[in-house]
């Protein structure tokens, strides 16, 4: 009958928008399950609504560079005519009449309704000839450990569909590994929907988003009968047999051999995701190693031990970490070549720093990605500044490191040669070279292991125009572990230039895992690197919130008199040691940077300190020390004993009037070739 073939259309609860908070595993879990026949998709109009808000912007990327594959034809046999489906030997039988008007509407809907953001996507084919034989990609739910995988199924539509339900097999790791409690080791699924067929509100849509809702779930062991006692424990095991699952079949095999009607989906896919993957994958560690510490998953006798006893035999005798780590580097080496489509943070050196960083500070959980260039990465304008022009091929070198405690502690490894290489050809490309701000770095020519960075101050901070030192040295172990970085200038261990900077050297920073920071924030081995580093210290601490990098004092307003007071002794500071003793004892590394650097910008640092030396007639050591005073007094006793003395205004005179003398000593770099 006519209302056999009705097609529903999308039910009013899927138009609901979303509040400020982010959508919950839960709410997603609420919105379908297995007894809800009528369960609908997305509304067109929001093709993101189940995406975490501040993902928004890339799921719209993502959908605007994959969305038109949501649904496509292409042939499924081969040169002698057979069948390349698992259901080809049924597609023989004709359809009924009616099938063709009834495929055309579901079509229709899945063209309009396949979900297709970020946080999970599904992509349909049907054959050019046989609108009854399909298949499907379906990428793991978000929050579950199956994330940022895809998932191949093939599909048949019986002669008499909409009354009888599809035929549905998982081809990905059949007869190899389970994936799921619901699909068994040749890949049949057991589904509530199939089960209870409804030909009246059942389809295709509805199929395919309980697919992906139900089984690719956050706490996939649950659909396991079995499971009645110990639940933590055996969902924490079968969640990091799935994590094993996920990166072998749902990333590497799929990337290795991928369907030909989905090859250029796949591509684009793992291409966009690609530092999304690592941060999940980070997430993943943290929680495998709580489950292995604490809940001993590996020494009980859990359900979850059955599903794939050769999985679990293999944790048993290597580490669960190493194992996928070795998976996800197999991986990584596969992706890192494909086309981003603008879905990495931009790491020229003609991007404003602030900007480079906002994605990473923002929009934690998403890294700079560090990938090979690509032609469809976005290529800004060369800088045609006299300063860019003088020092961008000076941004990266090798050069002799003579320092001897650091060439000890710079073990040579071999095994990270491949991840050096590309580490060098972003620098080399992507340090900002600009007269508001720049950074430099030389490698030992003997030990890439061992570098020296150059940061300059940037505009309205009171570490402006000045040059500071930094030594990096990567770990044998590198990237698994962060490079060690320690400020160098520090007036030979008696300036505290910052809370974060200290004067033995020491740099605290979430990102090389010296202070304490959201997962997202620490060191990420797949897609953390020096140059992130470096913009973090430039960027993120040396700017003109000093004091407020000090635990307790971050609610302190930018003018607030404890962080003026701060403030001043780093320019005093910043004109005594990174700009005087910098161009009187240059690093041998950075000899000709420093001349250049200075000479290019002698007229601005003569404005900006005869600015600070203005303002520094108005300021004044409090008489009476509160507790803000001693923690400045602490950090930096020497320069304050010297203000208490003499006052601020006058030690900052008299090295501004050596400083001036030294830049009126420069000639013009263009013309000189020193």
């Amino acid at each position: 009958s006519d209302s056999v073939m009705e097609v529903k259309e999308p039910s009013a609860a899927w138009n609901q928008e979303l509040s400020d908070e982010e959508l919950t595993p839960e709410d997603s879990d609420s919105s379908m399950t297995e007894s809800d026949q009528s369960t609908e998709p997305l509304e067109n109009s929001n093709p993101f609504l189940t995406c975490p808000n501040s993902a928004v912007s890339k799921s719209k990327i993502y959908f605007d560079s994959i969305g038109s594959f949501r649904y496509v034809t292409f042939p499924f046999t081969d040169e002698n005519g057979n069948y390349k489906h698992a259901f080809g030997e049924l597609a023989k039988t004709a359809p009924e009449p009616n099938f063709s008007d009834r495929i055309t509407k579901e079509v229709d809907l899945l063209c309009k309704q396949l979900p297709c953001t970020l946080y999970h996507a599904i992509f349909v084919c049907a054959d050019e000839q046989r609108m009854d034989l399909l298949k499907a990609l379906v990428t793991g739910n978000y929050y579950s450990p199956y994330a940022f995988g895809m998932f191949n199924f093939d599909i048949y539509l019986p002669h008499n569909y909409p009354l009888e339900p599809p035929q549905v097999l998982c081809t990905t790791a059949k007869a190899q590994h389970r994936l799921n409690p619901c699909i068994d080791s040749e890949g049949k699924l057991c589904l509530g929907l199939l089960e209870e067929w409804d030909p009246l509100n059942s389809n295709l849509l509805s199929l395919l988003l309980a697919i992906q809702t139900l089984i690719f779930s956050e706490e996939p062991v649950y659909r396991e009968e079995r499971v009645t006692e110990n639940l933590e424990e055996e969902n924490s095991l079968f969640n990091l047999i799935a994590n094993y699952l996920n990166l072998e079949h749902g990333m590497k095999q799929i990337v290795s051999n991928p369907p030909i009607e989905f090859e250029e989906v796949i591509t684009r896919h793992f291409g966009m995701c690609e530092a999304f993957i690592g941060d999940k994958f980070l997430e993943w560690t943290e929680d495998i190693k709580e489950a292995i510490n604490h809940k001993q998953i590996l020494d009980k006798d859990l359900v979850a031990n059955s599903f794939n006893p050769e999985i679990f035999q293999i944790f048993k005798e290597k580490s669960p970490i190493e194992v996928l780590e070795k998976l996800s580097d197999s991986v990584f080496d596969l992706i890192q070549c494909y086309p981003k489509f603008g879905m990495e943070s931009s790491m020229s050196g003609e991007t404003e720093n602030s900007q480079i960083l906002s994605d990473y500070e923002e929009e934690k959980g998403e890294p700079l990605s560090l990938s090979e260039a690509s032609n469809n990465d976005p290529k800004p304008p060369e800088s045609s500044t006299t300063y860019y022009q003088s020092l961008k091929h000076l941004r990266f070198n090798t050069h002799c490191i003579q320092d001897e405690k650091l060439q000890q502690s710079a073990v040579v490894s071999e095994q990270n040669l491949a991840r050096f290489n590309k580490e060098m050809k972003v620098l080399s490309e992507n340090l900002p070279c600009e007269s508001t701000g720049s950074i430099f770095v030389a490698m030992d020519e003997n030990n890439m292991h061992l570098m020296k960075g150059l940061i300059s101050g940037t505009p309205d901070t009171p570490y402006e125009h000045g040059l500071y030192e930094f030594s990096i040295v990567c770990p044998a172990n590198y990237p698994n572990s962060p490079p060690s970085v320690r400020i160098l200038t520090t007036g030979n261990g008696s300036v505290r230039f910052n809370p974060n900077l200290y004067d033995d050297g020491y740099v605290c920073l979430s990102i090389i895992n010296t202070w304490e920071g959201s997962r997202a924030e620490r060191w990420n081995p797949s897609y953390s690197n020096i140059l992130q580093v470096l913009l973090s210290i430039q960027t993120l601490v040396m700017d003109s919130d000093v004091i407020q990098k000090e635990p307790e004092y971050d609610h302190l307003a930018t003018d607030s008199c404890e962080n003026l007071a701060y403030c001043n002794i780093v320019k005093y500071n910043n004109v005594k040691w990174a700009m005087l003793d910098m161009i009187r004892n240059p690093p041998p590394e950075f000899a000709e940077i420093v001349w250049k650097h200075f000479a290019l910008k002698k007229n601005d640092i003569i404005r900006t300190v005869e600015r600070w030396l203005e303002e520094a007639k108005e300021f004044q050591l409090p008489e009476e020390q509160g507790e803000d005073d001693y923690l400045i007094m602490d950090h930096n006793n020497e320069t304050y004993a010297a203000f208490n003395k003499d006052s601020y205004y006058s030690c900052l005179e008299k090295v501004t009037k050596e400083l001036f003398e030294e830049l009126t000593s420069f000639g013009d770099p263009q013309n000189d070739n020193q």
